[in-house]
């Protein structure tokens, strides 16, 4: 092989070397980028799960709430009619009481 062609395939070979280095470094900055991105997207998204879990935590709270209010609700209605009943009581026995001629 003469000198010539040793520097022709050696000139090969350096513009091949400088070409696979550009490419490297392009790849390079490519997923640099993409790293970003996924890092960036990691973050976003373990945001908005924690946003969601206090949501879900403010609900539960929230439905507990209501069912203890509707707990002393029924509650409430179920003192209201014992009372009711009371009083239906005394004026049926009242009128009762007029209609046989008893007076009090």
């Amino acid at each position: 092989m003469s000198n010539e062609e040793t520097q022709k395939q050696m000139d090969f070979l350096v513009e091949h070397q400088a070409r696979f280095a550009a490419n490297q470094e392009k790849a390079d900055e490519r997923l640099t980028r993409l790293e970003n991105i996924v890092a960036n997207s990691y973050v976003d998204m373990r945001d908005r799960y924690n946003a969601l879990v206090d949501a879900q935590l403010k609900s539960e709270e929230r439905i507990a709430a209501v069912a203890e209010a509707q707990r002393r609700a029924a509650e409430a209605q179920a003192n209201t009619d014992e009372r009711l009943n009371t009083l239906i009581n005394v004026v049926e026995r009242h009128i009762s009481d007029q209609a046989n001629g008893k007076r009090q």
